[in-house]
C-alpha cells in the first residue's frame, strides 16, 4: 500500500507567518506611498511573528529602525510625535483628496458598500471624515513617549 507521509507541518503557524510577510509587504509600501501608513503593518507583523516565528520576530524587532517603534507600541502603547504628525497629515489629506478628486455619486458609494449611507445624504468627504475624525482621536490619546520610572 502506497502511503503519503506529510512532514510534521503547522498550518497556523504557517498561516500567521504568511501574514506576517504579507503585512511587512504592505508596510514596506506605506514607507514610500504617501497616505498609506507603514508603521501599523509592522506591529501587525510582529504580532503575526510572535505567532508563527521566533526567527522572524527577533529579526522585525531588533531592526534598528523599526524596532524601536514596535517595542514601544508593544510595552506601553507609545506613538512617538513625529509619528503622530504624519499619520494627522495623512488623515486630513485623505479627506481632501475624497474630497477634492472623488465624485459624489452612487455608483462609487456602491463599489465601496456604502450606498444605504449615501443615499440617507451623507456626501463620501463626510464619512471619511468622521472616521478619520475617530482614529485621530485615538492616535492622540496614546502618549508620546514611554514613561519615566524614578526611583
Amino acid at each position: 500500500m502506497f502511503s503519503l507521509a506529510l512532514p510534521n507541518l503547522n498550518f497556523v503557524k504557517l498561516g500567521y507567518l504568511l501574514a506576517g510577510w504579507m503585512a511587512v509587504t504592505v508596510g514596506i509600501f506605506g514607507l514610500v506611498m504617501p497616505l498609506v501608513p507603514g508603521v501599523p503593518f509592522f506591529v501587525l507583523a510582529a504580532w503575526c511573528f510572535s505567532r508563527g516565528s521566533t526567527r522572524a520576530h527577533d529579526w522585525l524587532v531588533g531592526n534598528r529602525w523599526l524596532g524601536p517603534l514596535i517595542r514601544n507600541w508593544r510595552d506601553h502603547k507609545v506613538i512617538p510625535l513625529h509619528a503622530k504628525a504624519g499619520a494627522l497629515i495623512g488623515l486630513i489629506a485623505s479627506v481632501i483628496v475624497v474630497g477634492v478628486v472623488l465624485p459624489q455619486s452612487s455608483a462609487l458609494a456602491a463599489e465601496a458598500w456604502l450606498t444605504p449611507v449615501v443615499d440617507a445624504g451623507w456626501p463620501l468627504p463626510t464619512i471619511v471624515g468622521l472616521i478619520n475624525t475617530v482614529v485621530g482621536a485615538y492616535i492622540l490619546s496614546r502618549p508620546s513617549s514611554p514613561p519615566v520610572f524614578t526611583e
